[in-house]
């Protein structure tokens, strides 16, 4: 009977554990600078898309997801 409790009780943690990775926060901003200040930065996605094009410092809002379980890769090129 314990043995049972345990399984459920797990998995019901691991079924929650993993909604949540679903259903958080998917922008975040990112601060972006150089020394000196005023470089070009370009950022590009994991596609080779252009995502930004600007000047240091600045601040960009970047996905932190392509799909339900897979992280973006961001390229930054000064």
């Amino acid at each position: 009977m314990k043995k049972i409790i345990s399984v459920i009780f797990l998995s019901f943690v691991l079924f929650f554990a993993g909604c949540a990775s679903i259903v958080s926060k998917s922008n975040w901003p990112v601060s972006i600078s150089s020394n000196p200040e005023g470089a070009m930065v370009h950022i590009t996605n994991s596609k080779g898309e252009k995502i930004y094009s600007g000047k240091t410092p600045t601040q960009v809002v970047l996905k932190s997801k392509k799909g339900y379980f897979t992280g973006e890769k961001y390229k930054l090129l000064f």
